[in-house]
């Protein structure tokens, strides 16, 4: 069955008895008092401080009964009733696989519940390169200290030639469920090249983030090589530091801010770069993006993406809002409300954000090529 509140706080609903003991589910927070506690943000859209059996999930907020739901251990919210035997997990590690069909996800995908599970994507080859399904709605405000969240695959590099020596990036697929990641923050300084946001490179033939929202995020990106390089370069997207393979359905809102020293600087508001055979499809962006360069080297802010490649950069069907800002000091500025700096095709998308540069490269849609 399912477990209900009200509008304004959920106070009537009763732990599921495996939640009170523990025993299918220690990581439950539901106190063992008559009433859980349940409560959402101002926002409405996100149950918190009671956590659901399957697994310490949060409990979903359903829109449109305007109620928090959980499920039984074992069981996901389908939108529509609880499904038994939807999970298949396991007692030592605590990874649940889908068993069935979840909303935009297929059977097969590996659940991702919590903060923690998010980040465990790092953690080696195999697991950058699976298939992920979001269950929930989940907040990094928990990753918001020092450097914050660490994007997920590579998010620094020595070198890039020919674009070949990136190693470690997010090779596999991540469907968001049309769920959001909310609170990002990256404040990330280096003397080697970087890749910042949720995702630090998406890279391989079968690589695809799709059906998410990254919302209410600040992601911060600063290089300074030893010396001279334009191989070593600041790429910040709220979404993709660098992309080589397929965006969908995906939006974002916030702030990003690329600067460098001595090397070129990419700002996007969902993209920072989006190279050799990247695809964007169907998504946008409501953030600002700020670029900055020092010396001969160039600037690119773009409301959704800071660079497209000539080498079949794609970006189909998007748009974006948000404000662009782009200065430097002898090097080319490029600002454009879309893109920044395209040399790939651009179809049926658009820009409304207000543009500004301090370089001759100024445009509502792209600041250069395009």
């Amino acid at each position: 069955g399912s477990y209900m509140s009200n509008i304004n706080k959920c106070p009537g609903a009763k732990c599921p008895a495996d939640a009170i003991s523990g025993t299918n589910a220690p990581n439950c927070k539901c106190p063992t008092s008559i009433e859980n506690k349940w409560a959402y943000d101002a926002e409405n859209t996100v149950c918190t401080d009671c956590y659901m059996a399957t697994g310490g999930a949060k409990p979903v907020w359903n829109y449109e009964k305007r109620i928090c739901q959980a499920c039984p251990h074992g069981a996901i919210w389908d939108g529509n009733a609880c499904v038994n035997n939807a999970l298949s997990c396991d007692a030592t590690t605590g990874k649940c696989t889908l068993l069935k069909k979840y909303g935009t996800c297929t059977a097969g995908m590996i659940a991702i519940r919590t903060p923690q599970e998010l980040a465990n994507i790092n953690a080696n080859a195999t697991t950058l390169a699976g298939s992920y399904c979001l269950m929930n709605d989940i907040d990094l405000s928990s990753y918001s200290v020092g450097e914050g969240w660490t994007p997920i695959g590579t998010s620094t590099y020595e070198q890039v030639d020919g674009d070949n020596l990136i190693s470690n990036a997010f090779e596999g697929i991540f469907d968001g469920n049309n769920h959001r990641i909310t609170n990002l923050k990256i404040n990330i300084s280096r003397s080697t090249g970087i890749a910042a946001g949720l995702f630090g490179v998406i890279k391989g033939n079968n690589a695809e983030v799709r059906n998410l929202g990254v919302v209410n995020a600040n992601v911060t990106s600063s290089v300074a090589p030893s010396q001279s390089s334009n191989l070593i370069n600041s790429d910040a997207g709220i979404l993709v530091g660098i992309n080589y393979g397929t965006i969908k359905n995906c939006y974002s809102t916030g702030i990003v801010n690329s600067s460098s020293t001595l090397s070129y600087s990419f700002a996007g508001g969902l993209v920072g770069s989006n190279r050799e055979r990247g695809k964007i499809e169907n998504s946008y962006s409501t953030a600002s993006a700020f670029s900055t360069a020092s010396g001969t080297y160039h600037a690119y802010a773009g409301g959704l993406v800071g660079s497209n490649s000539d080498k079949e950069g794609a970006i189909n069907d998007s748009y974006a809002t948000g404000d662009v800002t782009a200065t430097g000091a002898s090097g080319n500025v490029y600002a454009g409300g879309l893109v920044a700096n395209s040399g790939g095709t651009i179809t049926n998308s658009h820009a409304t954000g207000n543009v500004s540069s301090n370089g001759s490269s100024v445009s509502k849609l792209t600041g250069s090529g395009g």
